[in-house]
């Protein structure tokens, strides 16, 4: 692990050398597309925040974001896109313009709690070697106005299959995720990073990869952040509590719960699900190592096999993700050259992170009736 170390703390000295930051400064960044609502709610725990640099990305032109921010975030920055650029270009542009040490994405409809900021901070200043970290998410129903006591993530584990898993989803919170830990990755909702993590693992400029148009850059970014070397934690002091309306498995088998499977399929869009698929192959084909893809193929395959038949059962139009894929090769295999010449984590050591039951999962199932 000496190299590893030795490259991150080169990383964070250069970050501090290389840019102008205000000492402990957290950007704050949200994208907005027609629900200024929500994004009014989801700052207002930031109003009158000195130490908090807000930064609003807007991705429809119809909506006068910048008029609107004047009147009730004054200190606000709002980079306008001029089109619907999609959540990766967006937040790309927001990283760029921002100047925090730190970086919080806030989805607009995330409502975190005054405490999420300070206790990420006080986090991350005992563990120079995290990279990004997610606090326990509760689930909040809109309609309703209501909190939830339901678990909506506590963090993202990565199948050997490569399915990206919610950790703790649709569960009650009775505490069974109260343990600081290392996952895999944690979900864009409330993730917390180090500029200087970030920096190191940009490809021409871009943090998060922009041909994903929407949906898995997350986990992405965990994957490059760990084989170049980073720490991702889950910290459970941080809390939030999230409206979103699209609903996964959590860590349960899609046999296990198929009727459920279907319902949570057929209420996303179909381009959501173009681009689900499409973007888990570019996130495998940038990421995966050789021995592990191998020793893993048969899940893999399965899996990636049975998603396709399912879209073509029950929306052909997705099957557009295979034009789109092979459109997108040549680049992506040139940034999976990057990525690779910079990879600081053995194969081997990253094997742990698929498949694999962390400490407080297995004591939830145990617990689970």
């Amino acid at each position: 692990m000496a190299g590893i170390e030795d490259s991150i703390r080169v990383a964070v000295a250069q970050e501090g050398a290389e840019r102008e930051t205000s000492a402990g400064v957290v950007s704050v960044l949200v994208a907005t597309y027609r629900d200024l609502d929500l994004v009014e709610r989801a700052l207002g725990v930031f109003v009158d925040t000195p130490s908090v640099e807000v930064v609003i990305v807007n991705n429809d032109r119809s909506q006068d974001v910048r008029g609107w921010a004047e009147e009730r975030f004054p200190n606000a920055r709002v980079i306008d896109m001029g089109f619907e650029a999609g959540y990766p270009r967006a937040m790309n542009a927001g990283i760029a313009a921002s100047r925090g040490e730190f970086v919080l994405l806030l989805d607009s409809d995330l409502f975190v709690s005054a405490s999420y900021v300070p206790e990420m901070l006080r986090f991350f200043a005992a563990r120079p070697y995290a990279g990004a970290a997610g606090g326990k998410l509760l689930r909040y129903d809109l309609k309703a106005e209501r909190r939830s006591r339901l678990i909506d993530t506590a963090g993202v584990r990565l199948g050997r299959n490569r399915r990206i898993m919610a950790r703790g989803e649709g569960e009650l919170d009775v505490g069974q995720y109260d343990r600081s830990e290392q996952l895999f990755g944690v979900d864009g909702a409330g993730m917390f990073l180090r500029r200087s993590a970030l920096e190191s693992v940009a490809l021409d400029g871009e943090y998060f990869d922009a041909s994903f148009f929407v949906h898995k850059e997350d986990a992405d970014l965990c994957w490059r952040l760990r084989l170049a070397g980073w720490e991702v934690w889950f910290v459970p002091s941080a809390v939030g509590e999230h409206a979103r309306t699209t609903r996964g498995l959590g860590t349960r088998a899609y046999l296990a719960a198929i009727s459920e499977f279907h319902r949570n399929e057929q209420a996303k869009s179909p381009l959501v699900r173009l681009h689900a698929t499409k973007n888990q192959w570019l996130m495998l084909t940038k990421n995966e190592d050789r021995q592990n893809l191998l020793c893993d193929l048969p899940f893999i395959l399965g899996r990636e096999i049975g998603v396709l038949v399912y879209n073509a059962i029950f929306e052909p139009a997705t099957l557009r993700c295979v034009r789109e894929y092979v459109r997108l090769f040549r680049p992506t295999m040139r940034k999976r050259r990057l990525i690779k010449q910079r990879q600081l984590l053995r194969p081997a050591e990253m094997r742990r992170w698929f498949g694999a039951r962390p400490l407080a999962d297995r004591r939830a199932a145990r617990e689970r009736p």
